[in-house]
């Protein structure tokens, strides 16, 4: 995204920051986007709903009709995200309120309000039908991945929550009973204990074996840099032993760009694309076919010593199966960053979980012939969750990139650029906020 330029004189214009509508303990203003409060027929439904929400949400004919009048009238704009975020994120150029004077946060309420009212109000089958409709379009045009979801930073009192939590649902609850109803549990084991530990085993046979003169390995996966991760922290904390990597599985221009990696054959990349377009074509048995011949025609692959996996699992537990058909036991360490299944051919999930659970011992004695761990701990309870199977915690480091960040400019924020779809608009909705704080020079870059 370029800069985002706003001038002085239009950091303290109440046409756009709601100087009535304060955040936080530090009162913080609000972007008349969020509130809509210039525009007397939004702001009279938002005070309106904010008084019926604090009083428990309870039915009301008025607040009902008010939200049905703005959905009447509104239910036909094109998608109505694009308007709010090309103002969101115009800079000086875009103006308050939009031309038609639409307010994208009062459109999700009405959506809500008549959800809540209909539930109660009618078990018809075409009305829940139609409940479930506005649920759903309530998340949807909040953007990909809520992209646009800044309710929690708005005065109105309704979340995206509200509208997940009732789809499929008989009885309206507010994510904020929910909340009471349903408390979120401590932690099933200790945050320390999810770090990754040496296996007793391991250590044992480190302790009175030898170290191989170096080892070639090779590293499967489509993901560039969550691949180089496992590498270079082999590299740091293994210095005796010089590993030489083969990357299979991604792009030849991600090595081209990174400018680090040694690429072995491109047709694992082809596969998985090609499986990833149409995975029913490719099932578990003609993906491994295809291996098998890739595998026979690539003599990088015969010759590893060890499988260094990231995404897709399935690829890589495939290309395991076909080395120990031609007599190579590869040990596996799995760095795991996106869920297990991912890729999977979709009707063979039990040759997966087969496959899976054949890397891990049978006791904790046993030398396992696997070392799994994940860049996040979400996934690590996710994992859990389906598998019974707990893999440590292992923060990526990025060391690989040779840069650190060393900030000169006081008054610049650098904008770390995940999650994917909300990073530019969540900048974008800083500089909005920063409109009503002149106070404070602060630009996110």
């Amino acid at each position: 995204l370029p800069a985002l330029v706003l001038s002085p004189l239009s950091l303290a214009d109440p046409s756009v920051t709601d100087f009535e509508t304060r955040l936080g303990s530090c009162g913080v203003p609000v972007p008349q986007a969020f509130s809509c409060r210039s525009m007397p027929e939004w702001a009279s439904f938002l005070d309106r709903m904010t008084e019926n929400v604090a009083q428990g949400f309870s039915l009301d004919s008025l607040l009902y009709e008010m939200s049905s009048e703005i959905l009447l009238r509104w239910q036909e704009k094109p998608y109505p995200p694009q308007d709010f975020y090309k103002y969101l994120c115009g800079g000086e150029e875009a103006q308050w309120p939009l031309p038609d004077r639409f307010c994208l946060f009062g459109f999700v309420g009405a959506l809500v309000v008549r959800s809540r009212h209909l539930l109660e109000l009618s078990n018809d089958t075409e009305i829940r039908k139609a409940v479930e409709s506005d649920l759903g379009y309530a998340a949807t045009v909040l953007g990909k991945e809520g992209s646009v979801d800044f309710l929690d930073s708005s005065p109105w009192p309704v979340s995206i929550l509200d509208a997940y939590i009732n789809i499929n649902e008989t009885d309206f609850m507010t994510y904020d009973r929910y909340r009471l109803e349903h408390p979120v549990r401590a932690p099933a084991v200790p945050l320390e204990s999810l770090h990754w530990h040496p296996p007793r085993a391991a250590v044992a046979s480190w302790a009175n074996g030898r170290m191989p003169a170096s080892l070639h390995a090779a590293v499967v996966g489509t993901h560039a840099t969550l691949s180089l991760e496992p590498v270079d922290m082999l590299r740091r904390f293994v210095l005796d032993v010089p590993l030489r990597a083969t990357f299979f599985g991604f792009e030849p221009r991600w090595c081209q760009i990174l400018g680090m990696c040694d690429q072995g054959t491109t047709a694992l990349s082809r596969l998985f694309k090609d499986a990833e377009q149409d995975p029913y074509k490719f099932s578990w048995a003609a993906m491994v076919q295809h291996i098998e011949e890739i595998y026979a025609g690539d003599e990088n692959l015969r010759h590893v010593e060890l499988l260094i996996c990231t995404e897709p699992l399935a690829g890589c537990l495939m290309l395991r199966q076909v080395a120990i058909a031609h007599g190579q036991a590869l040990p596996l360490l799995g760095y795991f960053g996106v869920a297990l299944l991912n890729s999977c051919p979709p009707e063979d999930i039990n040759i997966f979980w087969d496959a899976f659970s054949g890397v891990w011992p049978a006791t904790p004695e046993e030398r396992p012939q696997a070392v799994l761990a994940v860049n996040n701990l979400i996934l690590s309870e996710q994992i859990l969750y389906q598998s019974g199977y707990r893999m440590p915690y292992v923060r990526a480091h990025g060391l690989y990139t040779g840069m650190s960040y060393a900030p000169t400019k006081m008054n610049e924020v650098l904008v770390w650029r995940a999650p994917l779809f909300m990073y530019s608009t969540t900048r974008c909705a800083m500089h909005r906020f920063m409109q009503g704080m002149p106070e404070y020079p602060i630009w996110f870059k």
